[in-house]
Parts: structure tokens; C-alpha cells; sequence
């Protein structure tokens, strides 16, 4: 079965349009080092990003740690990532996000960072202002793989969420597309959906980009 028509793309930002692991990985590190924690190779982090930065901590910490201590590190990994949100625009986004504009197709970021950091790193990256706007973690909403932001800003849109397509590199964006009922797209080039085999998968942005212009419309 081919999907009907995409009128919005909502693309997650950690993995789908920036390798931001590297920055990441330095940020976290460097909290756990003046802390006496173990640190990590930038490898374990492409497991420990799609739950948001406080979850990315939480994983790299020991498990000793107590909440307190947890929120202290964080508020010292958000002071860094603020200090250099970018990332590094993967190979092929910039066409594939143009081509997504040429077609008419709304786009959308969709990150469990927190919004303000997300609006960061995309304002740094894409300054051409290719999206109509940057979803992520607001006040007390639950983040994905719960769809609420999403639907939020779909709310009074006449867009359908049969119409959207989410396009993402975790098990956390799969399963946000299965609970919201959007349709979805596998970023292989990204951190790895560990072995999910959904319907439509792409190793590159230029296959995404030969799929829309065959099924997107």
C-alpha cells in the first residue's frame, strides 16, 4: 500500500539531520570527568541519544547517583550545550530539505531536546529557515515516543496525521509514529533503529528523496 500524500514531514533532529554526537559525547564527558565518572567513547552515545539530554546523562552516570546529583550534572550539560549547539549537517539534508519545499510539503523538526536547545541548533545549522517550526521538550509535556507535541502542533492544521510523515533514526521515533498514526521513514544513515524493519527504510537522503518524488505527492 502506498501512502496517499505527505503534506507534512516532521523530521527528528539528533541523528536524522545532525550528527551531533560528537558534541554531545565532549559535553557529557567533561561532566562526568569533574565528576570522578567513568566516561564514554562517542559510540555508546548513538545508544544513549533519542529520550532527551537528561535521559542521555542518565544513562552515561552510574547508577549510584541520586536524582539530585543527576540534576545538578544537567544543568551543567545544558549550560555546555548552550555554550555549542551545533552539529553537522549530514550529507544530502540540504537538498532532500529543499526538494521537501519545492514540493509544497511543510516541515517540521521534532526532537526530545528541549526547545530551546533544539531552536539553537537548528538556527545555527539551517539558517536558511527551512522549517515552519522546531517541536521539542516544553514545560511538563511528555516527550515521544508519546506523540502529544506533535498533535499539538497539528491541532487546527487540516493536515491529517495519515498525511505526516515522521522521518527519524530510533526505536523512540518508530514507536511515536505507530502511537500517533503517522507514517514513517527509517534514517539509516543515522544512530541505528536496532534492527526495527519498518515498512520504509533509506540508507541515504537522496533515496528518501527519490521515494518523494515517486510517492510523495
Amino acid at each position: 500500500m502506498k501512502p496517499a500524500g505527505v503534506k507534512l514531514i516532521a523530521f527528528d533532529l539528533d541523528g536524522t539531520l545532525l550528527d551531533t554526537v560528537p558534541s554531545i559525547a565532549r559535553i557529557v564527558n567533561e561532566v562526568l570527568r569533574i565528576r570522578g565518572c567513568k566516561e564514554h567513547p562517542p559510540r555508546d552515545y548513538e545508544k544513549f541519544l533519542g529520550w532527551g539530554l537528561r535521559r542521555t546523562l542518565e544513562l552515561a552516570a552510574p547508577s549510584r547517583l541520586s536524582h539530585e546529583e543527576i540534576s545538578e550534572m544537567f544543568s551543567a550539560v545544558i549550560t555546555g550545550y548552550g555554550r555549542n549547539p551545533a552539529g553537522k549537517i549530514y550529507p544530502g539534508i540540504s537538498d532532500l530539505l529543499k526538494l521537501v519545499g519545492t514540493m509544497g510539503i511543510t516541515a517540521v523538526v521534532y526532537s526530545n531536546k528541549m526547545e530551546s536547545l533544539a531552536r539553537d541548533s537548528i538556527d545555527s545549522c539551517f539558517p536558511e529557515k527551512m522549517f515552519d517550526e522546531v517541536i521539542g521538550l516544553r514545560n511538563n509535556a511528555p516527550p515521544k515516543p508519546n506523540p502529544h507535541a506533535l498533535n499539538r502542533y497539528l491541532k487546527d492544521k487540516n493536515i491529517p496525521n495519515s498525511a505526516v510523515l515522521l522521518v527519524g533514526d530510533s526505536p523512540v521515533d518508530f514507536e511515536t509514529a505507530i502511537n500517533g498514526g503517522f507514517l514513517f521513514a527509517g534514517a539509516l544513515w543515522g544512530y541505528g533503529l536496532d534492527g526495527i524493519a519498518s515498512k520504509w527504510n533509506f540508507s541515504t537522503p537522496l533515496e528518501l528523496m527519490k521515494w518523494l518524488t515517486t510517492h510523495g505527492r
